[in-house]
């Protein structure tokens, strides 16, 4: 990570409450989560709502 991107990671980290090597973009939106490490995901929980919605969470396990 460069520059702002950093500067936007530590910015996550602070508002999700993890250390920002824990932090990392959704999958699917883009969206700083806490994607890694323990309790992390690579969907946010809005695009786990989506999948689970439509049918198709079992598609990424």
């Amino acid at each position: 990570m460069a520059g702002s991107a950093l500067r936007d990671a530590y910015a996550a980290a602070a508002v999700l409450g993890c250390p920002v090597e824990r932090v990392g973009r959704c999958a699917s939106c883009t969206a700083y989560i806490h994607r890694y490490g323990p309790g992390g995901n690579p969907l946010c929980a809005g695009c786990r709502a989506q999948l689970t919605a439509s049918g198709t969470a079992s598609a990424t396990r």
